[in-house]
């Protein structure tokens, strides 16, 4: 019914590994289940290619032409509309949903089309369902009359047609007022389900309901005031809204430290299980703020049992539990103090692990969460009492790596959340030392990785590098970091890493926020006998390797940024250095078809328009021809248009010729 033609589904629940998609086909199972509230979970994840838009419309034709109604068929539908395709083709017959909400209906019918309804809520048809006039048939099914199942597929509808944006939830007047005003209409049905459950299943219902009526603002308050209560009469809510106070909690609070029950024991339970931790820890994220005294005032027990559960869920769970996990995680962190110190006491390189499951390629989070996990993530990693632990090696390697290398973030997405951390504002002196130290440490580690790195990882370490070059603050701390420059010295110094320190130093040298980091005497003397070497093997005749005569350009590259600056430009005079920038500018660029003849030529003539700048080079230039053969180059490769073109398409070499002429002789 649900797959195309020859299909035969293999995949498997990642959260029931008992379960195959052909146990959830048939209609016996169909039949069972209250509600789709475990796709909640694996939505995302399910092998779509199972429906098809024209199994829609043949059970849409079918429910049309059936006067008894089949609830098998409505539950498919209702299952269908887990795929944006299927649910679009749904969306067609929303009244004809809404018109089997009403009393005159069976139950099971009303509660089939509820969850439809509830699905196509989710997928962003909320308004229609509420102009189609929705809001008073799920009223009635909420009545405590109803059966069970009818009155969860309604409060399942009622509360994500609030938490649809596009349905208007603050005008949609009904719901909020079942919601918010008739407690009693709603609670048992709730409690009953995680308290009292018939099946394992019902658990996942339950937690459902709470999580979603948890992420209603204006619901939350009433949670809290039910859950903190301390007596019902009998299951049954009295019917005085106004004196919650009288109602029995199923979730009473400890009355000693070794009785370990109560609201926070239920919920930290339920987090243990691999089927209801997802809902579990929805609850606890969603309703911190007003759950925090209820869940860590009684006992240090659940104090230490919080954060082992939501770690275990950070390292084992699936994208979209990893997010969930972290950004309750977070929540408590930063309001209790002993919670810190248990995650910590458990979790000694608690910021590495976090750094590994949430932004690795092989373990990251759900990618449609990342702003919100980034935020919960620099909420830990930047508090007080664990910024100081930033200060360590590991920390700093797995930073390194998962955000400027692996490149499951982009550049954007690493170097901004790499910045925030380093750009914590602290008043603590011993703090600012920290995050100064930090910073040292990462803009090495950055260098290091791109001179002695793979080939993979060069390009992306060295953009990662020059984008933080464009933050003020750390730049700041960059100019000022010696080891940067240590650390390119050493790798020129070695033959097997210095085609990629030159290659970095190219890299800053073209990046006008970066170059400053470039002026250093030594760096200058280095790179300059590197070029006299390459210059000298051609001038002997002797053969040279690719990768030096690809440096040739690289090593002018970053002369040029020393030429522009009047500390440094004298040196590039010298006989030897001077040869090293203008070896071979001269021939016709024309006859070149090799790009890296050509780059290199290109990277010569701009060293030249920064040194015709000052007078002093301006007369050794001249003194010395070049000019004349500068003026050649130019007129050929105007006069040679046709040979010239596939020049044209990828450099400005014209227009580089014709403005250092031109600043050589107006000068």
């Amino acid at each position: 019914m649900f797959q195309h033609r020859g299909y035969t589904p293999s995949a498997t629940f990642l959260g029931d590994k008992g379960r195959d998609w052909a146990s959830l086909l048939e209609t016996s199972e169909i039949t069972k289940l209250e509600d789709l509230s475990w796709a909640d979970e694996w939505a995302y994840m399910l092998d779509m290619d199972l429906f098809d838009d024209s199994t829609v419309r043949m059970t849409i034709r079918q429910l049309k032409g059936d006067t008894l109604l089949d609830p098998v068929l409505l539950r498919r539908l209702a299952f269908m509309a887990l795929s944006d395709r299927c649910a679009k083709k749904i969306a067609e017959v929303i009244g004809e949903l809404v018109a089997m909400l009403s009393d005159d209906k069976r139950p099971d019918i009303q509660a089939a089309s509820a969850s439809c309804l509830f699905q196509l809520a989710k997928h962003g048809y909320g308004k229609q369902i509420i102009e189609k006039g929705a809001g008073e048939p799920l009223r009635s099914m909420l009545h405590q009359d109803k059966p069970r199942e009818t009155q969860v597929a309604s409060l399942q509808c009622l509360s994500q047609l609030i938490l649809e944006p596009s349905s208007g939830c603050q005008t949609f007047s009904t719901a909020r007022d079942i919601l918010v005003n008739q407690p009693e209409a709603w609670s048992d049905v709730v409690f009953d389900l995680i308290d009292k459950p018939q099946r394992q299943s019902q658990k996942i219902v339950g937690l459902s309901c709470l999580a979603r009526l948890a992420k209603i603002e204006q619901t939350r308050g009433v949670l809290v005031t039910l859950i903190r209560s301390t007596s019902w009469s009998n299951g049954l809510l009295v019917a005085n809204r106004e004196k919650l106070k009288n109602y029995r909690s199923i979730f009473p609070e400890p009355r000693n430290r070794d009785e370990k029950h109560g609201f926070a024991a239920t919920l930290l339970e339920l987090l243990g299980q691999p089927e209801t931790r997802f809902h579990a820890t929805s609850v606890l994220q969603c309703m911190s703020a007003e759950l925090h005294g209820v869940i860590t005032s009684s006992d240090v027990y659940y104090k230490k049992l919080l954060p082992i559960q939501l770690m275990s869920m950070i390292q084992d769970g699936h994208p979209r539990a990893k997010a969930v996990g972290v950004l309750c995680l977070s929540d408590y962190f930063k309001a209790d103090s002993e919670i810190r110190q248990s995650a910590f006491h458990r979790e000694p390189d608690l910021i590495v692990i976090l750094t590994n499951k949430l932004f690795s390629i092989n373990s990251h989070c759900f990618p449609a969460q990342i702003e919100a996990v980034k935020t919960a993530f620099l909420s830990i990693a930047t508090h007080d009492d664990a910024v100081r632990k930033l200060d360590d090696n590991k920390v700093i390697n797995a930073i390194v790596k998962i955000l400027c290398i692996e490149g499951w973030l982009d550049l954007e997405g690493g170097s901004g959340l790499l910045y925030r951390i380093l750009s914590r504002d602290v008043n603590d002196g011993d703090i600012t030392g920290v995050m100064v130290s930090v910073a040292n440490t990462i803009i090495r580690e950055l260098v290091l990785g791109s001179v002695s790195g793979d080939t993979t990882s060069l390009h992306q370490t060295q953009a990662f590098f020059v984008k933080l070059c464009h933050h003020k603050k750390l730049y700041t701390l960059m100019t000022a970091n010696q080891d940067i420059i240590d650390t390119i010295i050493d790798a020129l110094n070695q033959p097997r890493r210095r085609a990629k320190a030159i290659t970095f130093l190219e890299r800053i040298a073209k990046d006008g926020s970066a170059r400053q980091l470039m002026l250093n005497k030594q760096l200058l003397e280095i790179i300059a006998k590197l070029g006299k070497n390459i210059i000298r093997k051609k001038s002997v005749g002797k053969n040279t390797v690719i990768s030096d005569r690809g440096t040739l350009s690289a090593v002018r590259a970053v002369l040029e940024v020393f030429a522009s600056h009047e500390k440094f430009y004298q040196s590039l005079l010298e006989d030897s250095v001077f040869h090293v920038i203008t070896d071979g500018i001269t021939t016709d660029v024309l006859n070149f078809r090799e790009g890296y003849r050509v780059e290199a030529q290109i990277a010569g003539v701009r060293c030249l328009r920064e040194l015709v700048k000052f007078k002093d080079a301006r007369q050794v230039i001249l003194s010395g021809g070049i000019t004349i053969q500068l003026k050649e180059l130019l007129r050929a490769f105007n006069d040679e248009p046709d040979s010239s073109q596939w020049l044209r398409g990828w450099s400005d070499y014209g227009d580089l010729l014709e403005d250092t002429l031109k600043q050589l002789i107006t000068h």
